[in-house]
């Protein structure tokens, strides 16, 4: 089994998995898992059965591997909330169809040994540009009841997992890639305050976050990697090669620095 990850698709599945991608030098196998860090945006009419819709899931289909997406806020939430609850490594999760699965904010899925902590959601910054209950729902971001749920499961499993799937990052990882962005509506996001508290209640190995459309390293903390439209293999030692993910981000490891970049 390989488990792969990659960033945002907004829906454009014909875009982001193609044969020809360099990524993907031989066929993906039954086994092999395909992690997208939040924007699915493929359940995005009111109801199923949209020629668009079907033609992207049934794309996905072809490849024959099992596709998980954590939400991001660029998604119906609606459609969501009513998919069919099963069971997938080891945690609840939304139905889609036999090959593609909702990953829920707060669970702890075990695939292949290794654990992920999964926490969906963000703000959307063109909220404003959008209509509720067509473009835009509230349920973008993370709820108190969804914030100490997944709490609980990490307090559970003794704080510590072996990677972090978010959709935003912590408000401290924001700053550093943007940090002299004072007001730019990224930060203003309550999911990256909550996943600020996250950070500093857990141990793991790797972050990985969406959202942000860029492809690094987090200069400050290079456990911390954002993907948009790259495909990468869980493991690959070249996620640390400069020349495939570059590094972001000043380096502010104290909590006044970070105060006096915001501040400027």
């Amino acid at each position: 089994m390989n488990i792969y990850l990659t960033g945002d698709i907004h829906g454009r599945v014909d875009e982001r998995f193609r044969y020809d991608w360099p990524w993907c030098m031989r066929p993906l196998r039954p086994d092999d898992v395909m992690l997208i860090l939040g924007d699915f945006g493929l359940l995005w009419y009111p109801y199923a059965g949209y020629w668009e819709e079907n033609h992207s899931l049934g794309i996905l289909s072809t490849f024959g591997c099992t596709f998980c997406f954590i939400d991001g806020n660029h998604e119906n939430h609606d459609r969501l909330a009513k998919l069919e609850t099963v069971q997938l490594f080891g945690a609840p999760a939304g139905k889609v169809t036999d090959h593609i699965y909702h990953l829920r904010r707060g669970e702890i899925y075990e695939i292949e040994g290794q654990s992920f902590f999964c926490m969906g959601g963000a703000a959307s910054v063109d909220r404003a540009r959008r209509v509720e209950g067509e473009s835009w729902w509230p349920a973008e971001n993370v709820t108190k009841e969804e914030f100490q749920h997944g709490l609980d499961n990490l307090k559970r499993h003794g704080s510590a997992v072996d990677y972090v799937l978010t959709h935003t990052p912590p408000r401290k990882i924001g700053l550093e890639m943007f940090p002299g962005e004072r007001g730019d509506p990224h930060y203003d996001d309550p999911t990256a305050d909550k996943l600020d508290t996250v950070l500093r209640r857990i141990t793991f190995k790797r972050w990985f976050f969406g959202h942000m459309h860029f492809n690094c390293v987090i200069q400050s903390d290079p456990r911390f990697v954002a993907l948009f439209d790259k495909v990468i293999r869980l493991g690959d030692p070249r996620i640390d090669d400069e020349n495939m993910l570059p590094r972001r981000g000043e380096i502010c490891p104290t909590r006044a620095q970070r105060r006096s970049i915001r501040n400027r």
